[in-house]
C-alpha cells in the first residue's frame, strides 16, 4: 500500500512539472504559475538561479506594485532614503513622489528586472520593477 501512494505522489508531482525536492528539476525556476491579468501589471518572481540584470518577464505573482506600496508607505517604521539606513531584515520602501517620506519594512521578495525611474535628484536610474532602491519622481526616464 505504501508503495503504491508513493508512486501515485510520484507520478502526480512529475505531472505537475515539479520534482520531489525544492531547488531541483524543472520546476526550480522559481515560477509562480500565476498569469497576468488585461491592464494588470504584475509582481515578478524573483529566481535565484538568474544572472544579475537578467529578466523574467512573464512569471508572474500575481500582485501590483501598486497595490502594495501604498500599504507601506502607510506603515510605521523608521524614516530612511536608502535601504542601507534600515536595519536588517527590512528595507527602504515608499510610494512615488519626492516630498512623500520612505520607511524601513520587513524585507518582501522583489523582481530583478531593471526598469528606468526618474530620481529625486532629475537623474534617470534603473532599478527593480518592483523594489525601486531609492525615492523617485515618477516611473520611466527624466525628461528633458
Amino acid at each position: 500500500m505504501k508503495r503504491l501512494f508513493l508512486s501515485t505522489l510520484l507520478v502526480f508531482a512529475l505531472a505537475c512539472g515539479g520534482s520531489a525536492e525544492p531547488g531541483t528539476g524543472e520546476g526550480a525556476e522559481g515560477t509562480s504559475g500565476a498569469t497576468e491579468s488585461e491592464g494588470e501589471t504584475s509582481v515578478e518572481v524573483v529566481r535565484e538561479d538568474l544572472a544579475e540584470g537578467e529578466s523574467t518577464e512573464g512569471e508572474t505573482a500575481g500582485a501590483t506594485p501598486t497595490e502594495t506600496e501604498g500599504a507601506e508607505a502607510q506603515a510605521e517604521g523608521p524614516p530612511c532614503s536608502t535601504s542601507d539606513d534600515c536595519p536588517d531584515g527590512t528595507f527602504c520602501i515608499g510610494p512615488e513622489g519626492c516630498d512623500v517620506q520612505w520607511t524601513c519594512q520587513p524585507f518582501r521578495p522583489c523582481t530583478r528586472d531593471l526598469r528606468p525611474y526618474c530620481g529625486c535628484d532629475g537623474q534617470t536610474f534603473q532599478s527593480s520593477g518592483t523594489c525601486p532602491e531609492r525615492p523617485y519622481a515618477h516611473r520611466g526616464p527624466c525628461e528633458g
